[in-house]
């Protein structure tokens, strides 16, 4: 089989797009692609708005699209950072307790209390 007659059979086996995806297809097309919109059912932004929001949704939502926007990998390296740099802190601020403590005056045989410490000698 030929390049030519395996590229007509598969042509001839495609199936044919929904006609309203074809034409919201071609209407986000024309209008740019913007990231707002897109082929999903709250196309043209009809979803429901968090309390207080613009028209543009608020910082969360914002922040929502940017990181959907974003490939993986991306944002993995600066999660990393913050959470090895949460890490750090809490294994410091756990061993700062640690720090004022003298564990060999407690241990020192010669510095503990006599039974008879301060009482009179028989």
């Amino acid at each position: 089989m030929r390049l030519d007659e395996l590229e007509r059979e598969l042509r001839a086996e495609r199936q044919e797009p929904n006609p309203d995806f074809a034409r919201r297809l071609d209407e986000w097309a024309r209008d740019g692609f913007p990231p707002d919109r897109g082929l999903g059912p709250r196309l043209g932004g009809s979803g429901p708005r968090p309390r207080g929001a613009g028209p543009r949704g608020g910082a969360l939502a914002r922040l929502r699209r940017r990181l959907g926007a974003t490939a993986p990998r991306r944002v993995l390296v600066p999660v990393g950072a913050v959470a090895t740099v949460v890490v750090v802190v809490g294994v410091a601020i756990s061993q700062s307790g640690d720090l004022g403590t003298d564990d060999s005056a407690t241990n020192d045989p010669s510095k503990a209390a006599s039974p008879n410490a301060g009482g009179t000698a028989a």
